[in-house]
């Protein structure tokens, strides 16, 4: 019995420690990889680029109208709607692309090797089509959608280490487009400020 309850002890502490490292690189509400783990995957498809000539794009999402979600139909309604968006994201890109959640309504969609800029044209327009729509959420009907900006690495000239922070600004230019649309950065979008957009002024 003695060498049962050690063999009990070590599974459970296994099983701990690897429930741990899940919470430490996923997000706890939707599942998706937090924002330690999307920095990590985001280095190892640069150093692969860095070996063979290859693209990777980054995708910083915003969800538009989900602030005035969350104030109408409460955090319960907002959290659910959140689920249900990651699930649709998983749903639209490759095993070999990343979705992460990097807190709040921000997502950030890494697409591994895409063609060229018409194909990630092409998935940022398909995203738009799934997300700009009304969900059906307990029983409420809300209708959200979504400003997304786009860096190509190594196109771009921008490094590796500035690519979400660019595409953050790229998504504020679309935001100002009028929402509900894409933006790739370029040398017209508007240099990236310190702002957070989880508390921006877009959020409505």
């Amino acid at each position: 019995m003695r060498y049962v309850a050690v063999f009990g002890d070590i599974a459970g502490a296994r099983a701990g420690n690897e429930r741990l490292m899940h919470l430490a690189f996923y997000d706890v509400l939707t599942d998706l990889p937090n924002r330690a783990l999307l920095m990590e995957r985001l280095e190892q498809m640069v150093s692969r680029i860095d070996r063979e000539p290859r693209l990777l794009a980054v995708m910083f999402l915003d969800l538009d109208g989900f602030k005035l979600i969350n104030d109408s139909f409460g955090h319960k309604v907002g959290d659910e709607l959140l689920r249900a968006v990651a699930k649709a994201l998983c749903a639209l890109v490759r095993q070999s692309d990343t979705v992460a959640r990097l807190g709040g309504d921000e997502f950030v969609i890494l697409l591994d090797n895409p063609q060229n800029e018409h194909e990630i044209a092409n998935i940022a327009q398909r995203v738009i089509t799934a997300i700009n729509k009304h969900w059906n959420i307990s029983g409420k009907s809300v209708h959200v959608g979504v400003s997304i900006g786009v860096v190509i690495y190594p196109k771009s000239g921008i490094s590796s280490g500035d690519m979400i922070k660019y595409a953050d600004a790229a998504m504020y230019a679309a935001k100002s487009a009028g929402k509900n649309t894409y933006r790739f950065f370029d040398d017209s979008t508007p240099q990236p400020t310190s702002h957070s957009g989880a508390d921006s002024s877009w959020d409505i």
